[in-house]
């Protein structure tokens, strides 16, 4: 084969892979979508039950009745008796809601409801290629016409379901990969659920193997594709109010990994249906992606080679046989592959510039490489222009001409939205909000700009006198936020998600904390396993108990106060905050890094010192994953 030739094979299987992957990609990236955090509001078990007992008038849009369906996939019908431990399970249910309706859905009550309501559907439901396909869609029909929580056969009741009534529509979540489709429940005729219904045709295919037909023809995965879509288009402009989103349906946490906290509503038998695990190789792909990437790209280059290999030896070895265009592609690859990655590791650098070629088109300034509260230029900036006040990989702040801050990023946590709404009621000095918005992928809150530079930047030059004026003003704003009443039995972030607990290295959320034993036990929690018991003992005897819950910054260092002519103008990134005992805030001042003397002046800015509780968690944290 000529050289010439040879070239053309190259460069036409190249641009049938580009034109193949691009073609795909919308498909690729939509399957992937699965995977990552979803939209709707997180409430967990324990919240709503909290919720219940204090709001007492909230509205009932769930009927009372409990939905369960059990097919024996039988061509005789429904002839066969519950599993013991099915009944068990659903007797727990009825035993702990007396006054509900409860209904077991057999074959035959399936298709005469389809019949009767939805005979449109009836052809495509008998010709599913799997039985449990029609387990599935018919419990999306029945709460689509009747309402009501759908709970499966696995699961039982350990508390009343009256605290799952005021959600018009909620899907368990069980933390890991997709949404689940286990307990479910909504008004009748919520225009969620005729989504779903009607959404099932398009998605009801053969795709080749029986678990992803399964799945994501009218499993869980296409009622997660239904569940973000629907978020993506009738709730993208939303403002916050205290954790509640207008339009935003509901996420009920259960989550079911070894070491989870238990169910205060749910209970679960876990020999019933098993969950599959290709969900574990799909999240644990689409956290390293590109990892997955370049050993598919590897993977497929290296089997192609051995093949091409084995089919030329099966050939007879008198026939010369030219190279295959395919081996040509492969020794190629590896032949080219050490000078890629050597200038793969000059990418970055690359990236960058390019980065910074792009922002002066779009009208971006960049200012401010400290971080937040980086002060303007004294000029105000043109129309249309945007200052970048701070730049990382998850998260982008920048400052409109109108005096604007727009924050976003992938993981913005929306409670930090809910903790600004609280300090501006109280007037204590913050950025503004304006609105909370929910885009795909990402998250943006819209504030007010605060005037001035962050005490980070201040600092060094100031005085004794000036610092000491700075620490008082501060220790003021600590009393004013410590007096604003907090919401009864509760402990954690203002959207009500539970605890957010940002450490030396990592940040770890925990649960929602009713009181501070509960909160105790969550420290205790993140101790390591191996560490002896009288030890565990003794840390969790020193921690004390009977403190304020007041409201909390928990990062009150100097980038996140902005001064301004020798007054505090406003503090900033509000994401740690929350409900916590009156100590962590001196806890966490303490533990967060800072230059210079800041923490020298830890005895001015703090009303009171907690000696025995801040020894206490210094030994704790010494013991502790960090």
């Amino acid at each position: 084969m000529s050289r010439r030739r040879r070239l053309l094979y190259i460069i036409l299987l190249i641009t049938i892979a580009v034109a193949a992957i691009y073609n795909s990609y919308e498909c690729i990236g939509r399957f992937l979508r699965l995977f990552v955090p979803h939209t709707g509001y997180p409430l967990n078990q324990d919240q709503a039950l909290a919720r219940f007992k204090v709001q007492k008038q909230q509205p009932k849009n769930v009927p009372r009745i409990i939905h369960q369906v059990l097919h024996n996939w039988r061509p005789l019908g429904n002839d066969s008796a519950l599993l013991p431990e099915w009944e068990t399970q659903r007797q727990s249910c009825r035993d702990r809601n007396p006054e509900w309706e409860y209904k077991l859905w057999t074959e035959d009550m399936s298709r005469e409801l389809l019949r009767n309501e939805y005979p449109w559907f009836l052809e495509t439901y008998q010709n599913f290629r799997y039985p449990i396909q029609r387990e599935q869609t018919i419990r999306y029909f029945i709460l689509r016409h009747y309402g009501g929580i759908y709970i499966d056969l696995d699961f039982g009741c350990v508390n009343s379901l009256e605290s799952l009534r005021p959600y018009s529509v909620f899907i368990s979540d069980h933390r890991r990969g997709t949404l689940s489709d286990k307990v479910l429940g909504g008004a009748p005729n919520h225009p969620f659920w005729i989504q779903v219904t009607e959404t099932i045709p398009r998605y009801s295919h053969w795709y080749l193997l029986p678990f992803l037909t399964v799945l994501y023809g009218t499993g869980r995965w296409f009622l997660t594709a239904v569940w973000d879509r629907w978020h993506w288009e009738n709730c993208q402009q939303t403002l916050f109010h205290y954790g509640k989103p207008a339009g935003w349906l509901t996420r009920l946490s259960m989550p079911r990994w070894r070491g989870a906290p238990e169910w205060s509503i749910f209970s679960s038998y876990h020999g019933g249906t098993p969950d599959t695990w290709p969900i574990d190789v799909f999240v644990l792909g689409r956290k390293h992606w590109i990892v997955s990437i370049m050993s598919g790209v590897v993977g497929c280059a290296i089997g192609i080679f051995l093949g091409v290999k084995l089919f030329r030896k099966s050939r007879d070895s008198n026939v010369s046989m030219p190279p295959s265009p395919f081996s040509i592609v492969v020794r190629a690859f590896f032949a080219r592959l050490p000078g890629v990655m050597e200038r793969l590791a000059s990418l970055t650098g690359a990236l960058r510039r390019l980065l910074a070629s792009i922002w002066k088109p779009m009208g971006i300034t960049q200012v401010g490489a400290n971080g937040s509260g980086a002060s303007k230029d004294e000029e105000d900036p043109e129309p249309g222009t945007k200052i970048l006040l701070l730049g990382l990989v998850r998260k982008v702040v920048l400052l409109e001409a109108s005096n604007t801050v727009i924050k976003s990023g992938r993981h913005l946590d929306p409670a930090e939205a809910d903790a600004l709404k609280v300090a501006n009621d109280a007037n204590i000095p913050s950025p503004r909000l304006h609105s909370v918005t929910r885009q795909p992928l990402q998250l943006e809150i819209r504030m007010d700009y605060v005037p001035g530079q962050t005490l980070e930047e201040l600092w060094p030059s100031m005085s004794v006198e000036e610092k000491t004026s700075a620490a008082t003003q501060l220790r003021e704003i600590i009393q004013q936020m410590q007096a604003i009443e907090p919401p009864p039995n509760y402990i954690g972030r203002c959207d009500g998600t539970g605890v957010r607990d940002t450490r030396v290295r990592f940040i770890y959320d925990g649960p929602v904390c009713k009181d501070e034993t509960e909160f105790n036990e969550y420290l205790i929690s993140s101790l390591f396993h191996k560490i002896p018991t009288v030890l565990q003992t003794s840390l969790r005897d020193h921690l004390q108990t009977g403190h304020r819950i007041v409201f909390t910054h928990a990062d009150l260092a100097p980038r996140n106060i902005i001064m301004q002519d020798g007054k505090i103008s406003g503090i900033v990134d509000w994401e740690d905050a929350g409900w916590y005992p009156e100590y962590w805030e001196l806890i966490k001042f303490i533990e967060r890094p800072a230059d210079h003397d800041w923490k020298k002046y830890a005895e001015i800015i703090f009303p009171k010192h907690y000696p025995t509780e801040l020894v206490a968690y210094t030994a704790l944290s010494k013991w502790r994953v960090g």
